[in-house]
């Protein structure tokens, strides 16, 4: 057992298209072994007592993909939460989902407050479903939002949080920030919260992440020396 320093992980999990197709199959079939390989990042990250766990599922510009694999994914995610709401409850996971959800079918939004409901008062783990997300939208809503109360005379700007405006408010900023499937970029992730992240980048397609590459990371940012600006 580890005790990590670790409050809060993001990972972009890359690689499931390329995966499949690496093995001829099709795109689909890698997504459904991607969503296979969370409950196991999900367990390690409890061992590891990682307060905050969040995943970049789908982000606003994933849209812009062939409307078929969407509608896959989409169902995916519905049967998903539905499928393993008991085990969440089980092993104490809450989840929250983050993103321009309003902006979702209402079946999906639907699941995702019943799922969201049912685990409120779990605490071993906080896992963030990243859907429909993009951070630099999330700038521009929580300027809108500042803006708003600003002119409705509700804030102090000498005293303001922007991360009140935030997905992630009530969080803490991300300590680490993992991306698989071989790509050096954070394609619209968590701007605002990476910008003192520590950064890994792994070959790895995401279905063949394993906790014990992820438990690596862990250690190996443990032996990091964050100054955060300072000496």
């Amino acid at each position: 057992m580890v005790d990590s320093l670790a409050q809060h992980v993001a990972i972009i999990m890359d690689g499931n298209g390329r995966w499949a197709k690496a093995r001829g199959y099709p795109r689909s079939f890698g997504h459904k072994k991607g969503s296979e390989n969370i409950e196991n990042i999900l367990k390690e990250a409890i061992a590891l007592k990682i307060p905050y766990l969040s995943l970049y599922t789908f982000s606003l510009e994933n849209n812009k993909r062939e409307q078929k694999e969407i509608d896959y994914l989409f169902n995916l995610l519905k049967i998903y939460f539905k499928k393993e709401v008991k085990r969440l409850l089980k092993n104490d996971i809450r989840v929250r989902f983050l993103g321009f959800t309003e902006l979702l079918s209402k079946d999906i939004q639907e699941v995702f407050q019943e799922t969201s409901e049912q685990t409120k008062h779990c605490q071993s783990l906080n896992l963030n479903i990243c859907f429909n997300y993009g951070g630099q939208q999330e700038i521009i809503r929580a300027s809108k939002l500042l803006a708003r109360d600003y002119k409705e005379n509700k804030i102090d700007l000498d005293k303001v949080n922007f991360n009140d405006y935030l997905f992630t408010k009530d969080m803490p900023f991300v300590d680490v920030l993992i991306r698989t499937g071989k790509e050096l970029r954070i394609s619209n992730f968590f701007l605002f919260q990476s910008a003192y992240a520590e950064f890994f980048f792994t070959d790895t397609l995401w279905p063949d992440f394993t906790p014990k590459e992820f438990r690596s990371i862990i250690l190996a940012y443990q032996e990091r020396n964050r100054r955060f600006g300072g000496l």
